[in-house]
């Protein structure tokens, strides 16, 4: 089930589809390996079989240390005082992501929740509706880490390059750099995969997975500011 939303589940044909007994552990997120450098995971799995009260997100690891420096603008933010990169869930709190560092990473607004084909709309609002309705679902987003979103590339390059740039701040472009691989993936992979419980204990009907890549950046043409995280690069001593 290919597509670019996750798939109604009323929509699939459940008769076709032969129980299989299964044990699982509901509503528990289970985080992949976590990297020191941002507190980050590679990846998070939940099985879900029920909703719950939106969580707000935290911090990163260094999250604040970088903010001043301007790397961290939104590119589709109008002036860099205002919209910075957005905190984004790895597993939505309404789905049980725990509002940890473990189920962050950076992304922008258009990527997380404002845009059509965002995270929030072709992911986590079908399978809140999906579950409300009385399916069961397997969710695991896997970021995609060491591909850098290209708006922060060219801040970056264009800091390091630049002939003002002491070798100070060369030193400090190559930490933020560092930091970025684990922080602001460029894109990540949300596998869903749809349950319909019987009336036997740990027996389900399971639909095929379908598989969903969401870019961290829906602009990545676009930044109105790729000089304001050079502007202060260059003024370390």
């Amino acid at each position: 089930m290919m597509a670019n939303k996750v798939v109604d589940p009323t929509t699939i044909n459940w008769s076709l589809i032969s129980p299989v007994t299964k044990k699982l552990t509901a509503n528990n997120v289970s985080s992949g390996s976590i990297n020191s450098l941002t507190n980050t995971a590679q990846s998070n799995e939940v099985f879900i079989t029920g909703t719950k009260k939106q969580s707000s997100p935290a911090d990163l690891k260094d999250l604040q240390k970088w903010v001043p420096y301007k790397g961290l603008i939104d590119p589709n933010a109008s002036n860099t005082s205002t919209t910075k990169l957005t905190r984004m869930h790895q597993v939505n709190g309404v789905l049980h992501g725990p509002s940890n560092a473990s189920n962050m990473f950076l992304g922008s607004q258009r990527a997380n929740n404002s845009s059509s084909d965002s995270h929030l709309h072709s992911v986590e609002v079908p399978i809140k509706q999906g579950v409300s309705n009385g399916y069961y679902c397997y969710y695991e987003v896997q970021p995609e880490f060491y591909t850098t979103p290209p708006y922060l590339f060219n801040r970056m390059k264009a800091a390091h390059d630049d002939a003002s740039t002491t070798a100070n701040g060369k030193a400090k472009v190559a930490e933020f750099s560092n930091w970025v691989d684990q922080a602001c993936p460029g894109s990540f992979n949300c596998n869903v995969t749809w349950f319909k419980p019987t009336a036997k204990v740990d027996e389900y009907c399971i639909a095929q997975t379908q598989f969903i890549n969401i870019e961290a950046d829906k602009l990545k043409n676009t930044d109105n500011h790729p000089m304001a995280f050079r502007d202060e690069i260059v003024k370390i001593p």
